[in-house]
């Protein structure tokens, strides 16, 4: 009997790690599309002329649309006096191209680039700073209002990103990381979390430039709290996006994170525990450099903390416990099933998901793990979740509550008789619960989808992955109830059950199908059916009457 295990090769075999890798890969397109979203809100944050002051104290205000107008009617004046004008009109054409850049609404990047403005504004970073004089005030102004236009450009699509840097601004900025002026540091750290956070070889780019140095010394110097927030982003940025990056340049900023963890700012927590799950999404090696950092008391207890803290908490803790059976009972032991427990009853549909996800991968752990989940009352709720209205929630539950009936490796020896009662309480905990009901119900609904969703909301390939998984799930159970029935002398009272619910039924249907697999499966519960049954004479088929017909209906249970 397989075991539907999620994680590494210590908990599960070769074919069910590729399994395992399929899914990993399909839940970080879900995630990455929502954590995209969160990214272009916030360097869209930007671009409302909110910045409290220039570098000289003067207030920014935001432009109203007939000074629009008229700032991007005279764009080509500006581009001109970018190259020629004096240093005061340089810095007046700069404020101006910023102005009209941060429009909420259609800023004209393209124009802007047509006009060859983004090389003129990168040369006027390059502005030398000699004395304490009034003239280099002037000159941090024109790096200010450069970088903040240059900003504004690099918000926008990968392309307008792309232009930036292939005018180097990346060098550029990353010596005014070191700039005298705290507002000049500011705006240049948002310019390279724009970049950075647009795709892996902008952030490669920025990383071989040397950045992490002056952008940790930022972070450490005390800096006001928008400094530090975007400092924090900026490092969120540089350990995101796949292929991941070098975990030797990035490993120095981990201590850094641990410390920002800890800091009062919700959005500061926020971005180092996206941070660090970034980091946890990889190979056990990643996995143990953040656990040997003292962060994981602090993860546990943000999974009671508003949703915005919670859903990169939940995602680093789940990216643990996808690492070996060491690395998830250090999650265990630290109290993280009571937080899942709680979330699983009453967060929003991703977290629940989420949730799901991690105890699945618990659950493919050891069975001391698995009686973990069990002790810890998550049954029911896991059951529950069989029946969420989101077909995400339920996928992610199927296999929770499957591995939760598995038995694992085999047992060492003379710990057979203890292995087999300790699984045999777990299968009796989620049928007390309900599971065989709610497990059949949704193969009716994966079966109704595949065979009428049109519209392909969900993959052929996922309904196959969930009818498998909930095919594993009535095997185990099924084969627990024989090995009971047999040392009892009874009847299977699970078979009973499952013949109950019309689940023989279930199994005619399925074997009508031309998926290998599933027929498979059908056949690893038939040896527990075999004395119900009755076989036609001519292909060995199951006989039955003719079938219901599927319901079309079915498929409208779930939301996607």
């Amino acid at each position: 009997m397989s075991s539907f295990a999620q994680q590494g090769t210590s908990k599960a075999s070769i074919n069910q790690d590729r399994e395992a890798e399929k899914r990993r890969d399909n839940a970080l397109t879900l995630r990455k599309k929502k954590k995209e979203e969160l990214l272009r809100e916030k360097r869209q944050k930007g671009n409302d002329g909110q910045k409290d002051a220039m570098p000289d104290g003067e207030p920014a205000h935001a432009p109203d649309a007939e000074e629009l107008r008229r700032l991007f009617e005279n764009l080509p004046t500006f581009a001109r006096l970018l190259q020629e004008g004096t240093l005061e009109e340089k810095f007046a054409a700069a404020q101006a191209i910023r102005k009209v850049l941060s429009a909420a609404e259609g800023p004209p990047i393209d124009r802007v680039i047509e006009l060859r403005c983004v090389p003129l504004l990168i040369q006027l970073l390059r502005c030398d700073l000699s004395t304490d004089t009034p003239h280099d005030s002037r000159l941090l102004q024109v790096q200010f209002e450069s970088a903040w236009a240059l900003t504004n450009v690099a918000s926008g699509t990968p392309e307008h990103t792309h232009h930036v840097v292939e005018h180097r601004a990346i060098p550029e900025f990353t010596r005014l990381l070191s700039s005298p002026s705290e507002e000049v540091r500011e705006q240049v750290v948002w310019a390279l979390g724009n970049i950075a956070g647009d795709n892996a070889n902008m952030r490669n780019m920025c990383i071989a430039e040397n950045i992490l140095p002056p952008l940790l010394k930022i972070v450490h110097s005390g800096p006001r709290l928008t400094t530090l927030q975007n400092a924090t982003w900026c490092l969120s940025n540089l350990c995101r996006n796949k292929p991941l990056p070098d975990f030797a340049k990035i490993q120095v900023a981990l201590p850094t994170l641990a410390e920002l963890l800890n800091h009062t700012d919700p959005d500061v927590v926020a971005d180092a525990c996206w941070a660090l799950s970034y980091v946890s999404d990889g190979p056990n090696e990643r996995i143990t450099a953040v656990l040997k950092l003292p962060v994981v008391p602090q993860l546990v207890r943000l999974l009671g903390e508003a949703d915005a803290l919670v859903a990169p908490a939940l995602r680093t803790v789940g990216n643990i416990v996808s690492g070996d059976n060491a690395q998830t009972q250090t999650i265990i032991d630290a109290g993280v099933l009571p937080r899942l427990k709680a979330l699983l009853q009453t967060g929003r549909r991703q977290l629940r998901k989420e949730c799901c996800w991690t105890l699945s991968n618990i659950g493919a752990g050891t069975l001391q793990q698995r009686e973990a989940i069990v002790n810890a009352g998550l049954c029911g709720p896991l059951v529950q979740a069989l029946s969420a209205q989101e077909f995400e929630v339920r996928k992610e539950a199927v296999w929770a509550v499957t591995n939760l009936t598995d038995g694992g490796p085999r047992p060492p020896p003379g710990q057979a008789a203890q292995h087999a009662a300790v699984r045999a309480r777990h299968v009796d905990t989620v049928m007390q619960a309900g599971a065989m009901g709610a497990m059949l119900e949704v193969l009716d609904i994966m079966m109704a989808t595949r065979d009428t969703d049109r519209r392909k909301v969900v993959r052929d390939a996922d309904c196959k992955m969930v009818m498998s998984v909930v095919m594993e799930f009535v095997e185990n159970v099924l084969s627990v109830g024989a090995a009971l029935a047999n040392e009892r002398d009874c009847e299977n009272a699970y078979k009973n059950d499952f013949i109950a619910l019309d689940g023989l039924e279930r199994l005619q249907v399925l074997q009508m199908s031309q998926d290998k697999d599933l027929l498979a499966l059908v056949g690893a519960c038939m040896q527990f059916l075999n004395d119900v049954v009755e076989y036609a004479d001519d292909d060995g088929e199951l006989a039955f009457d003719d079938p219901a017909p599927l319901d079309a209906a079915a498929a409208d249970k779930l939301s996607f």
